[in-house]
């Protein structure tokens, strides 16, 4: 499995907590957001296997869990 570099929280309008991963350095130009499918996780195989391979032609990736996903928790509404 890809080490992330940098995890993270962060708080919604709705009071949802939603983890993220944040694979962008202070060279990065352009962010790429990579959202998993239903089930996934921000940490999931598809994430672990592409995050390097973007990082390696210098873009940054940012990954999150939705709600219920992964590390975030189930919650709000």
């Amino acid at each position: 499995m890809y080490s992330f570099t940098d995890s993270v929280e962060i708080l919604s309008q709705n009071g949802y907590t939603i983890c993220a991963n944040n694979n962008a350095d202070e060279y990065a130009r352009k962010i790429v957001v990579l959202v998993h499918g239903f089930g996934g996780s921000s940490e999931g195989r598809f994430t672990s296997s592409l995050t390097p391979i973007l990082n390696e032609k210098g873009l940054g990736v940012v990954s999150f869990d939705l709600p219920g996903h992964g590390r975030s928790p189930v919650g709000g509404e």
